[in-house]
């Protein structure tokens, strides 16, 4: 996967360029500027459409590969998604799975910042969303898999990991984005076990005004004492 030469290599100055609307909002979410910091998230005036061309005020989320920005995704605070011309598909967050056993890879930025405050920082975020629902079918072949591009993107690094937890939204997009990428995962493990629905726990979702129970997943691995040790502290 090669990293676009139109991008810069991203150099963290301690400093949260972002104004106080911004800060507020993620404040109400329990991020903390250090999370921000750490994530290298800032704000822009961004067109968000070209059928509107009056610039919106948008939270930047940098995607960073090897220390390196290749692409940008932008929320304003309506939350009216956009993202940059040159933007490859990888998982949010790659460079914090580097040499971890076990990865957690949730629906959304969000997510991930939420666990960084509970003290997680080996997650990823899907860089689309969830789909509406399961598509029946084999699966296509990889060239072909637009839609979870960024599985095949970052295929080297995810199999590097002994336990691969799913963290979805207990609703009908986050099932069907967890049995797909359990279709893509689970089968091209000869270790996987067969995908088992650990206990599942209410907590509070920072992005929105709703309780919501995260799916948590075994995809594989040896150890399930650690799954549960692990989603234990996670939903606690």
């Amino acid at each position: 996967m090669a990293v676009s030469e139109d991008h810069h290599s991203f150099e963290a100055s301690g400093q949260l360029p972002m104004s106080i609307e911004c800060l507020e909002w993620f404040t109400a979410r329990k991020i903390s500027p250090q999370t921000l910091v750490r994530n290298h998230i800032t704000e822009r005036q961004v067109c968000m459409s070209s059928k509107q061309p009056d610039k919106e005020l948008a939270i930047v989320f940098p995607s960073i590969y090897k220390g390196k920005i290749i692409g940008l995704k932008y929320r304003t605070l309506a939350r009216r998604w956009s993202q940059s011309k040159q933007f490859q598909s990888i998982l949010y967050g790659m460079d914090d799975i580097d040499g971890e056993s076990t990865v957690i890879i949730v629906e959304g930025e969000m997510d991930k910042l939420s666990l960084k405050e509970a003290g997680f920082t080996n997650v990823v975020s899907v860089p689309n969303g969830a789909p509406d629902k399961v598509k029946n079918g084999p699966l296509p072949e990889h060239s072909a898999d637009k839609a979870f591009e960024y599985v095949w993107n970052c295929w080297e690094k995810l199999q590097q990991a002994s336990c691969i937890l799913l963290g979805t939204d207990n609703d009908l997009p986050g099932h069907a984005l967890a049995e797909e990428l359990a279709r893509r995962l689970g089968c091209r493990r000869r270790s996987a076990e067969a995908l088992t629905s650990l206990p599942q726990r209410q907590q509070q979702r920072h992005d929105c005004d709703m309780q919501v129970t995260m799916n948590c997943y075994k995809l594989f691995g040896t150890s399930l004492d650690m799954t549960n040790d692990l989603l234990s502290l996670l939903c606690n």
